[in-house]
């Protein structure tokens, strides 16, 4: 399965990882947990959903579709990958080249690389507008 890979203090990248169960959990360090952050995307994050808990380093974080305001952090190695729908169940699978083009708008760099504080990160758009200056 194709998926954008996204670890703690590096580079996004596309890379290709099995599709059952034990593939994912092996990739994120643990049970998964998935997030839909995207609008119009059938994407979504597979993340390690005890990250926090276990104290797992901070990655990424996640914004509010709507308002685009930072609600969460992600922690520990997290990938984007898409959902297949059928009539009966919904499976993750490979990311689409639309779902790659949207992940990476957000996921591409790591956060931390120009300065925010994951903690206190400001609204989206003005970090993305920073992001963007910095990297021209």
């Amino acid at each position: 399965m194709r998926i954008l890979l996204c670890e703690p203090g590096k580079d996004a990248v596309v890379t290709e990882i099995g599709n059952d169960l034990k593939d994912m959990q092996k990739v994120v360090g643990g049970p998964i947990g998935v997030v839909y952050p995207f609008i119009g995307d059938n994407c979504c994050i597979v993340c390690n959903e005890e990250g926090k808990v276990r104290d797992l380093p901070a990655n990424r974080p996640l914004f509010d579709r709507y308002t685009g305001k930072v609600y969460d952090i992600l922690h520990g190695t997290f990938f984007v990958a898409c959902i297949k729908a059928d009539l009966l169940d919904e499976n993750i699978g490979d990311i689409t080249d639309q779902g790659l083009k949207t992940a990476l708008k957000v996921y591409e760099h790591p956060w931390t690389e120009f300065g925010i504080k994951l903690r206190y990160a400001r609204d989206y758009r003005d970090a993305v507008n920073d992001f963007r200056k910095k990297h021209k």
